[in-house]
């Protein structure tokens, strides 16, 4: 187990979990995979036995990932977006589903995410999962109605509030990216990275990670697969996968 300050105040942390509230859980989300590259690879070999779901953008999806599943059982695949392509005003934070969009071309987009789950749910089978992933996390709430009439179960973004989800779609979130995308597109550090999942764990909920094998460098990967085996080997914690949270059943 990795011994330095950080570490072993994530370790203290996470050993003041009383017994009868059971492990911590920690789950684990990567996006923006449309195809087998090394660096989806080595997020293979990276999350080991743990369970990980992989945010396929559907648009350009190759088949090649199809191996990459099978290869590992491990592994589940969402829906990220429709194409990951900006459809925000130009006075709008980046997203692909934006309020005016949710009313100026609903039947469009419902008829494209309906589209689109039916292709990759056929391409994956049981390993794709009814969670649907916004590009940049964001959308707008209109569409929420129309996520769970083309299917979805779940919405998952990052650190979003519950106020105001409706009860036919649940949050399955992440809360732990570990790119710094305003500085630089980097990794943001294994000490910002701990300090943020230990300081995250007062809030008592399942801890979810945030990756985008694209852009991690060495030292991300390092801290990644330095940061599986300590969950692996915690007493108090574990990785699972997110239908064991509950959601979506």
């Amino acid at each position: 187990m990795p011994s330095h300050t950080g570490w072993d105040d994530l370790s203290k942390a996470l050993s003041t979990v009383s017994q009868s509230s059971g492990k911590y859980r920690f789950w684990w989300r990567d996006d923006d995979a449309v195809e087998v590259t090394d660096a989806l690879k080595q997020l293979g070999d990276c999350a080991g036995d743990a369970p990980l779901c992989i945010a396929v953008i559907p648009e350009g999806a190759q088949e090649n990932l199809n191996s990459f599943v099978s290869e590992n059982p491990g592994v589940s695949v969402l829906q990220h977006g429709i194409a990951h392509r900006n459809r925000a005003l130009p006075t709008e934070k980046k997203s692909e589903f934006p309020a005016h969009r949710a009313f100026e071309a609903m039947t469009e987009t419902m008829e494209e995410l309906e589209r689109w789950r039916e292709t990759l749910e056929a391409m994956f089978g049981d390993r794709f999962l009814p969670i649907f992933v916004p590009p940049w996390n964001r959308i707008d709430d209109g569409f929420f109605s129309t996520l769970s009439i083309v299917g979805f179960k779940a919405l998952s973004t990052y650190r979003r509030s519950r106020e105001g989800m409706p009860q036919i779609l649940q949050l399955i979130d992440t809360h732990i990216d570990v790119i710094d995308w305003r500085n630089g597109r980097k990794f943001k550090g294994e000490g910002a990275v701990l300090s943020e999942i230990t300081s995250m764990l007062k809030s008592g909920e399942p801890l979810g990670l945030l990756t985008h094998h694209l852009v991690h460098d060495q030292d991300c990967w390092a801290f990644l697969d330095t940061f599986r085996q300590f969950i692996d080997a915690h007493p108090n914690a574990e990785w699972v996968h997110p239908l064991s949270l509950g959601q979506p059943s």
